[in-house]
């Protein structure tokens, strides 16, 4: 059904699009209209997109039917899980492990023992159903708008 591999420049597009309609419809049982606009706004600055990706370790989940990007992943080379996101239509069927798992394995060829992320509420309990343990919950300020997540961890 998908295949992993790389992100290359001019994923950015096809991933902030995925982004922000995962954060759209996904994330609004959890979040605010104000908050979701804020996370995921309409006009996003895509070189910036586009820098951090190819910056960090990032992976896409490619649809083997038309060659779209239906899931991506990035992780700082600390550890730090900063973005994954499954296509709200593809959610449940195991992408979101598959390009956690690619992390991890990345993760431990770089000797990083432990990957840390912020997560969302949403995503708390599916970070923790892999094995991830919560730190602590955060109040975090995004663009004057208030958010809660946890700072969750794990031990490789």
């Amino acid at each position: 059904m998908y295949y992993i591999r790389e992100f290359t420049t001019g994923d950015e597009i096809e991933i902030y699009q995925l982004f922000y309609d995962t954060v759209h419809h996904i994330n609004r049982k959890d979040y605010t209209e104000e908050q979701l606009d804020v996370w995921a706004p309409q006009h996003p600055d895509l070189s910036r997109w586009q820098k951090q990706l190819a910056k960090n370790c990032t992976f896409v989940a490619i649809n083997k039917k038309d060659g779209k990007i239906i899931g991506f992943s990035d992780m700082e080379k600390n550890g730090y899980l900063d973005r994954g996101y499954v296509h709200k239509d593809y959610q449940g069927q195991g992408m979101g492990k598959a390009l956690l798992k690619t992390q991890e394995a990345k993760a431990k060829e770089l000797g990083i023992k432990k990957l840390f992320s912020d997560v969302s509420i949403t995503a708390k309990p599916v970070m923790e159903k892999w094995g991830y343990l919560t730190e602590a919950e955060q109040t975090k300020n995004l663009g004057g708008v208030l958010f809660i997540n946890y700072h969750m961890t794990k031990d490789l």
